[in-house]
């Protein structure tokens, strides 16, 4: 009975173990940038894009596809309608925030503008998107 009793925990020790190393163990996310679009406008926004979506958007005044904008949300990006908000799920540190007016009728995106935003373990980071005048946009921060 005791060896049984021991064979059991043992089992389900090794399930509980190899469950958590397929969960990805402390890799989640841990702190959250929320950010408001006050433009006036529909804006293109990603947190920490990667080199192809970086060269697939460039420094923006350019007119994506729609099978680039659909590789644009694929890779994170957000489409933001004006006065809405949206909320990406980060690690704690510093972000890159690429941001631009964006026409999806037509794919056109503004100067596409980056900002680095530092985040804390357990925090939300809040941000309000403006534009600038000239068919950019800017970021403010309204918390840590």
């Amino acid at each position: 009975m005791k060896s049984i009793l021991l064979s059991l925990m043992t089992g389900l020790a090794f399930v509980l173990a190899t469950s958590a190393a397929q969960a990805g163990g402390g890799s989640k996310p841990n702190s959250t940038i929320i950010l408001r679009n006050d433009t006036g406008s529909r804006i293109a926004v990603i947190v920490d894009p990667s080199t192809a979506i970086t060269n697939l958007i460039g420094s923006g005044d350019v007119t994506l596809t729609s099978s680039q904008l659909n590789r644009f949300r694929a890779a994170g990006g957000r489409i933001v309608n004006d006065g809405a908000t949206t909320a990406f799920a980060v690690k704690t540190g510093t972000h890159v925030v690429s941001i631009a007016e964006v026409n999806t009728n037509t794919g056109a995106l503004s100067t596409v503008n980056q900002f680095n935003v530092t985040t804390q373990k357990g925090k939300t980071v809040q941000l309000t998107a403006t534009g600038d005048g000239s068919g950019g946009v800017t970021l403010e921060q309204k918390s840590p």
